[in-house]
């Protein structure tokens, strides 16, 4: 390794903190545009603020989208949190999450790699790894050459509702919410915060979105919404 591949090795941190929180950001993950977005305190801010301020005792919180494991962090940290589990699909963040876990001491949240769907028709789908990790996804995008296809786990959202028991689901799926949530029984939930990708699912994704929730029975929570990151609280 040169002098100058030296320099930029000892110049990247190991973490970096923000609301509280010790993310792991190795290289290898997390690109030089995420870093310094997260540097400057933007990554997931709205979310975390909101989070703390919604668990109530005896939280069963079950997130989808577990990324780099901050919001797992912050909703373990929770006295009143008492389980968490979180999906993520991105094959090589599991072990980011474990690393962000580890510097926060964190040790009571179930990590799994998987993609969450409505109908479980396929054991596996392909899923898309981009060098920015939160723009990975499901949908291929046209003419892309970049994009690195890998085979993720499926399973249905229904079964893990059933066996896991969650009060509280956080999501955050670069527009896969469209289509997971559709208007069927959210059974023992009261709360979901989600984050809403309206450039990727256009207008009609968004009336989905609110339509199937209020089906579902719940309500736009406005008291505890910002921008794009809605709660949708059970009637």
């Amino acid at each position: 390794m040169g002098s100058a591949e030296n320099a930029t090795a000892a110049a990247r941190p190991e973490y970096v903190e923000h609301l509280g929180v010790k993310i792991a950001v190795p290289a290898a993950a997390v690109s030089d545009t995420v870093l310094k977005f997260m540097q400057e305190g933007r990554y997931e801010s709205r979310e975390g603020k909101i989070l703390n301020k919604i668990i109530e005792d005896g939280e069963r919180i079950l997130e989808l989208g577990g990324g780099l494991g901050f919001i797992s962090t912050i909703a373990a940290k929770n006295q009143k949190t008492k389980a968490v589990r979180t999906y993520e699909a991105n094959p090589a963040l599991k072990d980011v999450i474990a690393q962000t876990h580890k510097l926060n001491g964190v040790k009571n949240v179930e990590v799994e790699t998987a993609v969450l769907v409505r109908e479980a028709r396929v054991e596996h789908v392909p899923f898309y790894v981009r060098k920015d990790f939160w723009g990975s996804s499901l949908a291929k995008r046209v003419g892309e050459t970049t994009a690195k296809e890998v085979m993720v786990p499926v399973k249905e959202l229904s079964w893990v509702l059933g066996e896991f028991r969650p009060t509280m689901i956080v999501c955050d799926i670069e527009g896969g919410e469209a289509d997971l949530f559709d208007g069927r029984s959210l059974p023992g939930v009261t709360k979901v915060l989600v984050e809403v990708h309206q450039p990727m699912i256009g207008p009609k994704g968004m009336q989905s979105v609110f339509d199937g929730f209020s089906r579902s029975g719940f309500f736009y929570d406005q008291d505890f919404s910002s921008g794009g990151v809605i709660l949708f609280r059970k009637i």
